[in-house]
């Protein structure tokens, strides 16, 4: 049986082992990055033998090599309806040439050496988080999204010949084509809930006067004409079979209808208006295929329709860095979790960390009014993470 509502202490692979079968609805973690912090912890011992911190491998390929292993467990007890969101940062080849960049463990003198990666050059982002996409795909994960979380109040880097890092991938991924999922919605972009100083972008037409793009142009008229019209190579092709037939040239029939505009027909450009093929069909009366396309002119409303709601959620999420005093290490703000959360689990439905932190996800389940469950090895956070979801239980009864 899963106990809900609990953090389990150990190491993650383990853990996953004791959970059954399609019991999780929404999994949603952000593992330890490659070679970014050691968090003092025991070493973990996996399946092909090496014992050590998940992040302190001594190449990325054996991190993501058992980072697949923990996903394939996670593909296991998930739902076939479920969600599964993966927070992953990328790392740099160290300027020293080696895969890992000089952080100290008891288990790494112990058990590896670092050396170096030849796949990727020094300096050179090791492409991780793609990396991982591609190999979880390879394991039958259908991703849905890669989600861009952009970090206004980033970290700033020291760095003088690259560019300040501001985001993050968050990888959306499902087991099967159909999945549980509400749709979120945000607020259409128009001029007043625009950044600030942000304005409509307009461009210059043929005729030097500025053209407003259509989802945003006024709507003077209540309603516009539309007709069903054919596939125009089709036409241009029955056209110029019947002028043919009837042995007649181009220009006879444009000096005959003093306009240049039939030209433009049988080259398949454009469409005779109503008022032209009546004026054509007047002049040589052409056979009848196409005269209900051509002359059926039906109206349709000019007003731009829009979801009440809002436009559906883009994949680009502005969120701020959130700290938590507590906690010496990155912890997830709760807004980014929270649309994952709301589109990716049921009310009642059990979302799942596995790699929980200070509890960010939990808290947000339970605010939300959701089941959950994680893992942690670290005693310390697991009390931490106590602390914050009684702190919303106490909000809830509130």
């Amino acid at each position: 049986m899963l106990d809900i509502n609990k953090i389990y202490q150990g190491h993650t692979p383990e853990v996953l082992k004791s959970f059954p079968d399609d019991s999780i609805d929404c999994v949603i973690t952000s593992p330890p990055y490659w070679a970014l912090r050691d968090y003092k912890l025991e070493p973990q011992k996996f399946e092909d033998g090496w014992e050590g911190q998940l992040g302190l491998e001594p190449t990325f390929k054996l991190y993501l090599k058992h980072l697949i292993q923990i996903f394939d467990e996670v593909k296991r007890v998930l739902k076939p309806t479920g969600t599964c969101w993966v927070n992953l940062g990328d790392s740099y080849n160290g300027s020293g040439g080696c895969g890992w960049t000089g952080l100290e463990s008891k288990n790494w003198k112990q058990k590896a050496k670092p050396h170096n990666i030849k796949s990727v050059p020094r300096k050179s982002l090791c492409a991780i988080p793609e990396r991982f996409k591609i190999m979880m795909i390879d394991r039958g994960w259908i991703c849905r999204n890669t989600i861009i979380w952009h970090k206004r109040n980033c970290m700033p880097s020291s760095a003088s010949d690259r560019f300040t890092v501001d985001f993050e991938y968050v990888h959306f991924f499902v087991k099967n084509q159909k999945y549980w999922f509400e749709q979120q919605f945000e607020p259409h972009l128009i001029q007043k809930n625009r950044p600030h100083g942000v304005v409509r972008n307009r461009e210059y037409n043929y005729q030097g006067k500025y053209k407003v793009p259509y989802s945003v142009q006024p709507r003077n008229k209540n309603f516009i004409e539309i007709r069903n019209l054919p596939k125009i190579k089709e036409f241009s092709l029955w056209l110029n079979n019947w002028r043919k037939q009837q042995k007649i040239t181009i220009d006879e029939i444009e000096l005959k209808m003093k306009s240049q505009a039939p030209h433009h027909w049988f080259n398949g450009e454009s469409f005779p208006t109503a008022k032209d093929w009546d004026r054509f069909k007047d002049l040589y009366n052409p056979p009848k295929d196409y005269d209900k396309q051509l002359l059926n002119i039906s109206l349709k409303s000019a007003e731009k329709q829009s979801y009440p709601q809002g436009r559906n959620k883009r994949c680009v999420w502005d969120v701020t860095t959130q700290p938590y005093s507590e906690a010496h290490f990155a912890t997830f703000p709760e807004k980014l979790v929270e649309p994952m959360i709301r589109s990716g689990c049921h009310e009642d439905g059990i979302v799942c960390d596995i790699f929980a932190g200070s509890g960010t996800t939990f808290k947000v389940a339970k605010r939300l009014r959701r089941n959950w469950i994680g893992i942690e090895l670290n005693p310390e956070y697991i009390e931490m993470a106590k602390k914050r979801i009684k702190h919303v239980q106490m909000e809830l009864l509130v």
